[in-house]
């Protein structure tokens, strides 16, 4: 091994590490810690019962933290590893399984966090409500497993074309399969399209023969085209960030709208109540001034 390769294998080893210690700490306290973390919202004024928001927030983030905690044991290290060695050594399963299992989690982070922003924001309507006397928040604990199914089911699905067309390849493969699909372009008879690759493909095999041995797990076919790339951004980052935006906005505009009729309500109910509690209740209706029905319906 050479110094560069030492420093980049000691480099990963440490992030890696920090990386999987921190998610299994996190995924113990959420398992552990719910009961202690749970986060309790008033009801309507004159009832005793209390709202706690935990039961939603919680799958959102065990889903999350379960697929980034997969990835990193079943996943990055056999990439990490391949990157810094230039070769692949694992075979053809588990290139497969490892490039099906980094697909699929990119999606669930991105449309779970997406799922939080409603969540969110429907805990804060919800708190509001409760403020005016209003009634129930929109989501519940059941559409939060409903939400979390249809994300899994999305990913999984998206992901599936990895499971056929990643493959363990050579440089030879990778250039046949380039030259015969430039070959196919320009020439018009398809066995003198591939007697004039072949000789090519050897001729720049003879120039480079050092590294023609070593592998790569690499996506092949469809999925290695220009036009799936697009895709795939198109639906794991650009929708997610794109909707999430669009909340943003609708949650500052309603903001503006219900913050005089919030500040009203507090106002009346503060001349009833001592100052301690007073006080409490005016800053829970500044933190819970959003209305997110129009997201979710």
């Amino acid at each position: 091994m050479t110094a560069a390769e030492v420093f980049f294998t000691l480099f990963a080893a440490i992030c890696w590490q920090a990386a999987l210690s921190g998610h299994a700490l996190l995924l113990k306290l959420l398992l552990t810690a719910g009961e202690r973390a749970k986060l309790r919202l008033p009801a309507a004024p004159g009832t005793s019962s209390t709202f706690s928001s935990w039961p939603l927030l919680l799958p959102l983030l065990l889903s999350i933290t379960t697929v980034d905690l997969a990835t990193l044991l079943f996943a990055i290290p056999f990439t990490t590893i391949s990157r810094i060695f230039a070769d692949w050594t694992f075979g053809e399963v588990i290139c497969r399984f490892s490039a099906f299992l980094g697909i699929a989690a990119v999606t669930v982070d991105s449309y779970a966090f997406l799922a939080l922003v409603v969540v969110c924001c429907q805990i804060a309507q919800r708190k509001r409500r409760a403020l005016q006397g209003g009634g129930e928040s929109s989501i519940t604990k059941k559409k939060t497993f409903l939400i979390i199914g249809g994300i899994w089911i999305f990913a999984l699905i998206t992901a599936l074309p990895a499971l056929f067309y990643q493959k363990v390849t050579t440089i030879e493969d990778v250039l046949q399969e380039t030259m015969d699909q430039v070959m196919a372009v320009f020439s018009g008879h398809y066995q003198q399209s591939n007697d004039l690759s072949s000789s090519l493909t050897k001729e720049m095999m003879a120039q480079a023969s050092g590294v023609f041995n070593q592998h790569f797990c690499t996506p092949m076919g469809v999925l290695g085209s220009s036009e799936s790339r697009y895709i795939y951004t198109f639906l794991q980052f650009f929708i997610p960030i794109f909707a999430t935006m669009v909340i943003y906005v609708v949650m500052l505009i309603d903001k503006r709208q219900s913050g005089d009729l919030a500040e009203e309500f507090v106002l009346q109910q503060r001349a009833q109540l001592p100052p301690s509690e007073a006080a409490v209740m005016n800053n829970d209706a500044k933190v819970g001034g959003f209305n997110c029905d129009k997201i979710i319906r």
